[in-house]
């Protein structure tokens, strides 16, 4: 392969996929999305370690006249740790022949190259956004992205902290584990049971200094949801009937989060029978430079790389790093809704 074709080939790659690639990508995992529009710190180091507030400040109360106050607060602050995800990757290849065929029409390498980063794309996003999902801190020997099950737990060990250690309350979640049939959450006899007082109140658990303003869940769970709210929400006009809404949303009615507004989405990654209340201001993202859904670059000569022993080229599109909730208490989850 000529240096003219790899400059080539270098040149038409970050041209035209590499920044459209990326913003793709995040398009279609909007959760993670989320999560990095709070913040990208770089990540750095052999491990994530950043302190975060657990403890309650003690040097407070009341006094009068000559009384003794408390004047030296606990430490407040521990150090949470997850380790880095290892890189998640996808690999594009292109070989001699097509390169050969195509170098000389930038139109058709890039036609060419279009097809074979969809592919890519659609690969990594499988790996990346269904681990976000998941409670995982490891695949084999491989450590992941630790996402939203292993924050909203009661009684796990999240980021090196054992959540039923005493003090360590304020690191727990909100969780509502009972049984919730598709009938009962339909029924607005059910009580506590019926999806809409479900939600109200688990996104009530959530208000504290700040409250979730993102409520996830699956297809099934949202059509329910959507289903509850037709019945309430048929409009006629224009000569034909309206059975859906534009968009869903609840309304926060406590004090100190008067108005706040959490809106309701579905995800096909989302956890079967679970509804995730999420607090974006509590999230942190850390990612390496160079390994943000990005051609891996490893000695600088280049993107596309010579395959071993082949007439043909890869390039490695890779991302690594970690995220990390801060505030767990305000975020939730319903673990065992419409089940069956």
């Amino acid at each position: 392969m000529s240096a003219l074709d790899v400059t080539f080939l270098n040149n038409v790659t970050r041209e035209h996929f590499v920044e459209g690639l990326r913003n793709q990508l995040y398009d279609e995992m909007p959760m993670l999305k989320m999560i990095v529009n709070n913040g990208v710190e770089d990540a750095v180091g052999r491990s994530l370690i950043w302190d975060v507030v657990l403890a309650r400040n003690q040097a407070n109360g009341q006094v009068a006249g000559y009384d003794e106050m408390v004047t030296q607060e606990a430490n407040l602050v521990t150090q949470a740790s997850l380790s880095w995800a290892d890189y998640y990757y996808a690999n594009v290849s292109i070989s001699q022949t097509e390169l050969s065929r195509n170098s000389g029409t930038k139109e058709k390498l890039v036609s060419m190259l279009e097809t074979k980063m969809v592919a890519a794309k659609s690969t990594l996003k499988e790996k990346v956004y269904a681990d976000l999902w998941l409670a995982l801190t490891a695949r084999g020997s491989y450590a992941t992205i630790v996402g939203f099950a292993a924050v909203c737990d009661l009684d796990n060990t999240y980021a090196g902290i054992l959540r039923t250690t005493a003090g360590n309350e304020g690191w727990q979640s909100n969780t509502y584990e009972v049984a919730v049939t598709a009938d009962e959450a339909k029924d607005p006899t059910s009580g506590a049971k019926y999806l809409p007082t479900l939600m109200r109140t688990q996104l009530k658990n959530t208000s504290h200094d700040g409250m979730a303003s993102v409520i996830v869940t699956t297809p099934t769970i949202y059509e329910i949801y959507e289903f509850i709210a037709e019945t309430h929400n048929l409009r006629f006009g224009n000569g034909g009937v309206d059975l859906g809404f534009n968009s869903a949303k609840m309304t926060s009615q406590t004090s100190k989060n008067a108005g706040k507004t959490a809106t309701v989405y579905w995800d096909k990654y989302a956890t079967a029978s679970k509804i995730y209340y999420l607090n974006p201001d509590t999230w942190k993202s850390f990612i390496f430079p160079g390994a943000n859904f990005e051609p891996a670059d490893v000695l600088g000569t280049g993107i596309w790389q010579r395959g071993s022993k082949q007439l043909a080229a890869y390039m490695t599109i890779v991302w690594s790093g970690q995220v990390l909730c801060l505030v767990p208490r305000e975020n939730a989850v319903a673990t065992n809704v419409a089940a069956t």
